[in-house]
């Protein structure tokens, strides 16, 4: 195997990381109930009236209570229509606004200081060589030959180290248990605070003097919007960061889909942690978009670098198991306790096989190279001979940047899905189909609501359910593809050999039940358990009511040691409606939205993510109205389940400041060092933009524009960022003038996965809602181009090209553009099933290069020019 992956890699792989940068939580949201409690919604390039419909009923419910909603869209969407505020930004500069925003708050005092002080970084001190040279656009460290980045200058400056306290009744005693792995354990670092925040190196002023250039004035140019509707946005969000306050922002994939995506999305979090508003009733931060169960995909290990239960894979450098805790291991919080997560994970995958002499069957685990390619990387390179495809339909989703000439490099390629699409079909859209060699094998499998079993949607939320319909004809079950497929590999290594038949023939495959996979079982696994005293195939087991009961003994199993407690009662073991996770309880005590007997949300099923920071540093909430914890003198009173330890070796632990266990400092990071492109979010332009760069004197992201100079097809040297890149990193910009000239309008993709399409040609209601592709664009540049509705027009730079009718409309508006009218269109819809051969394929037009943080694309704003067809 090669890579693995998933949609997540099309947006919500980089909101995750850049979340994750700032809070050690990579989904730091509630319930969609809990947007009534919201004071004032945020939503940043996202259009829920459309797209998530159903979360209009809790909106309404907050602005009936008084809340206020900012749209920040460049289209005046549906939900702009219904907003109070609607900020038409120009494409591609999120960051830009939201740095504004940032510094709105600290300037004008309506920061939190209590949570701030407490809960965050703002008071460490950071390293003294820690610097940004605005006129380069380069943080220190850069290094030009290698495009990347060296981050020691990202960190803090300590005062020695303490030691973990392995005694008897000590935090880390269990690693000195028998069955335990031997590691070098980590130390953590004492770092050095100012809790005056007047020392010059700490986070606070180094992010007051890095944002002293997001002025009004700036950011209102920068992004093209009055000065004064700017200011209105900032004062009604700003004003969230009173102690009472709450605000919540709904980001989607207009914020993240860009090269410095995962930056966009940390850039929101860090507003976030100013004003407050992450683990408050009515603050976080959702992502609405992508496919159902998505959110689940990279834990999963769908990912190229994550192992199955949210675990950084193993690569070539971690060859023993003990290489692979010192790497990951970390000091404090809650990545302490990855040992016991993945000792877990390897005694679920082996069974019996992996004991304490053979390092738990580590060994058996592929190693992925360090900077290996990533999927679309190995398959335009011609790397990946085969694929199997589940789900997915990547020549007709414009975000995946793969084509069907991409597609054509393959020997065969394998689609499991419940609908024709245009992947399967591929070689319609070639140039010659007769020298197309690619096999390609079509498996009808059943659609969501076809099948059984836990499925994820918004708010992190789980439910158990049974299938509403039987499937149609012939299509199967993923896992009856999946278990049949198993069967077969297993028996060709078992009768044939092969060169490394260990990993498969000692695999650990309890999941069937006559003859077929059974998903509860599979719900076992993932749940965790004590592995002596469980009965498998008898159905009597000792399930896990919490990750809180992984050990890293080989005494415990688990699949995915952040699901722990969704399928917990081992009395009614194979009862889904007695499960956690099959809960249908409508009652919400709290008042808040919480229903916490309604399915379940994971990790643990916490409802708010970072709760520990509803209360104030003595345990007490900040609005006793909206309380969902209380320190009570002796222990905890807990509303919702508690997102940090409250018990050890069963002592209740005292209030403390460690609100984000998910980070080794166990707080938020305003500065960060975990993203490769910067340790504050910096507003750069995308890859192609028809603007200079005002806030510094780099074009677009060193970063991404070195990924971009060593993507498949372009002209770097042996890893090297060339002369291209160097031109691009100049002030003068000279070497992006000849492309703005023939390429004068910027371009936004908005469409949704291919398989949208494919199913919408199912449903004739639904293929009327959007039937296909088109091109919306403002009057003013339908005139210029001599366009209008209906008629067809051509859209094309360099990459390609291709056709569809336009649709003129009011949504859009032209922005200032270095003094004069600037214009941007976007590029609507997709294909309506296999039989639409005249759908335009928006995403040959967008720039092939992934961002190494977060694998985000720019394709919401490049360039393109565009005449009559």
């Amino acid at each position: 195997m090669v890579n693995i992956d998933s949609e997540a890699a099309f947006g919500r792989r980089a909101f995750a990381a850049g979340v994750a940068a700032t809070l050690g939580i990579a989904e730091p949201d509630g319930l969609w109930s809990d947007i009534a409690n919201t004071g004032c919604l945020l939503t940043l390039g996202a259009d829920v009236a459309t797209s998530q419909p159903l979360s209009l009923r809790w909106i309404e419910r907050a602005r009936d209570a008084g809340a206020l909603w900012i749209a920040v869209d460049p289209l005046r969407s549906a939900s702009a229509e219904m907003a109070d505020i609607h900020v038409p930004i120009r494409p591609g500069t999120d960051i830009a606004f939201l740095g504004g925003l940032a510094k709105y708050a600290m300037d004008n005092s309506l920061w939190q200081p209590e949570y701030v002080l407490n809960f965050t970084n703002a008071s460490y001190l950071m390293d003294p060589a820690f610097s940004f040279d605005a006129s380069s656009g380069a943080f220190f460290g850069w290094d030009p030959m290698t495009g990347t980045y060296d981050k020691t200058s990202w960190g803090y400056q300590t005062d020695g180290f303490d030691t973990w306290n392995m005694r008897f009744d000590g935090e880390f005693s269990w690693v000195r248990g028998e069955g335990v792995p031997a590691w070098a354990v980590p130390s953590q670092p004492r770092c050095e605070r100012n809790i005056t925040l007047q020392d010059p190196a700490c986070a606070w002023v180094r992010l007051q003097e890095f944002l002293a250039r997001y002025d009004l004035d700036t950011v209102a140019t920068v992004c093209g919007v009055e000065r004064s509707l700017l200011e209105r946005a900032y004062g009604a969000f700003a004003a969230t960061g009173a102690v009472e306050g709450a605000g919540k922002v709904l980001a989607g994939p207009g914020l993240v889909q860009h090269g410095t995506g995962a930056q966009a999305a940390r850039a929101a979090a860090v507003v976030q942690l100013l004003l407050g508003n992450i683990g408050v009733p009515g603050g976080g931060i959702s992502y609405l978009g992508g496919a159902a169960n998505e959110g689940l995909a990279d834990a999963m290990g769908l990912s190229p670098d994550m192992f199955c239960g949210d675990l950084p894979w193993p690569t070539e450098g971690e060859t023993t198991l003990q290489a692979w805790l010192e790497a990951h291991t970390e000091p404090a919080g809650a990545g302490s306790l990855r040992p016991r997560a993945l000792v877990s994970a390897l005694r679920e995958w082996w069974g019996e096989e992996a004991a304490f002499d053979n390092d738990y069957g580590y060994d058996w685990l592929p190693k992925a190279p360090a900077g290996g390619a990533s999927f679309s990387e190995a398959l335009c390179t011609g790397l990946l001979q085969g694929c199997f495809l589940w789900g997915a339909d990547l020549v007709g989703s414009a975000s995946s940047g793969v084509t069907a000439d991409d597609v054509g490099r393959l020997a065969w390629l394998v689609v499991t899905d419940g609908s024709p699409n245009l992947t399967a079909t591929f070689w319609e859209r070639v140039e010659d189909p007769s020298q197309q060699q690619t096999t390609v094998f079509q498996l009808p499998s059943v659609l969501g609501f076809e099948k059984a079993g836990i499925r994820a949607s918004g708010g992190r939320l789980l439910q158990h359910a049974e299938a509403a319909v039987e499937p149609a004809a012939e299509s199967r079950t993923d896992a009856a593809i999946i278990g049949d497929m198993w069967e077969r590999v297993f028996n060709l290594y078992d009768t044939k050999g092969g060169a490394a038949t260990d990993p498969i023939l000692k695999a650990r495959w309890d999941y069937v039940t006559s003859d077929s996979i059974d998903l509860v079982k599979v719900a076992w696994a993932m749940n965790g358990y004590v592995v002596e005293d469980s009965d498998w195939d008898g159905g009597e087991l000792v399930l896990l009511e919490g990750a809180d009961g992984l050990r890293a003994d080989g005494s415990t199993a688990c699949g995915a040691a952040f699901l722990a407690g969704l399928w917990s009662n081992g009395a009614s073991a194979a009862d889904a409606a007695e499960q956690p996770v099959g809960r249908r309880d409508g009652a919400d005590e709290s008042g808040l939205g919480l229903f916490p007997g309604w399915g379940f949300t994971w990790p643990g099923n916490v409802r708010v993510r970072g709760n520990r920071a509803s209360a104030n540093l003595a345990g007490q909430p900040w609005v006793r109205e909206r309380n969902l914890l209380t320190w009570e003198g002796e222990s905890w009173a807990c509303i919702d389940a508690p997102d940090f330890p409250i018990l050890r070796d069963g002592r209740w632990l005292e209030p403390d400041n460690q609100a984000f266990p998910g980070t080794w400092e166990q707080v938020g990071l305003l500065v960060s060092d975990r993203l490769g492109d910067g340790p504050v979010p910096e507003h750069y332009e995308p890859l192609e933009s028809p603007l200079n760069n005002r806030l510094n004197g780099a074009y677009a992201s060193p970063v991404l524009l070195a990924a971009a100079a060593k993507a498949p097809g372009a002209a770097g040297d042996d890893g090297a960022v060339d002369a291209a890149v160097a031109d691009a990193l100049a002030p003068d910009y000279s070497s992006m003038q000849a492309d703005r000239a023939a390429y004068p309008i910027a371009a936004v993709i908005n469409g949704s996965d291919g398989r949208d399409g494919a199913r919408r040609a199912l449903s004739e209601t639904l293929a009327a809602a959007e039937p296909g592709c088109f091109v919306e664009m403002s009057a003013s540049l339908a005139r210029i181009r001599g366009l209008a509705t209906g008629k067809w027009a051509r859209v094309f730079n360099e990459r390609g090209s291709a056709e569809a009718p336009v649709l003129v409309t009011d949504r859009i508006r032209p922005f200032q553009c270095e003094g004069n009218e600037g214009h941007y269109v976007c590029l609507n819809g997709m294909a309506l099933g296999s039989e639409d051969a005249a759908a335009a394929m928006w995403g040959v037009l967008a720039p092939a290069a992934e961002s190494p943080v977060g694998a985000a694309r720019d394709v919401k704003g490049f360039l393109v020019d565009i005449e009559k067809a």
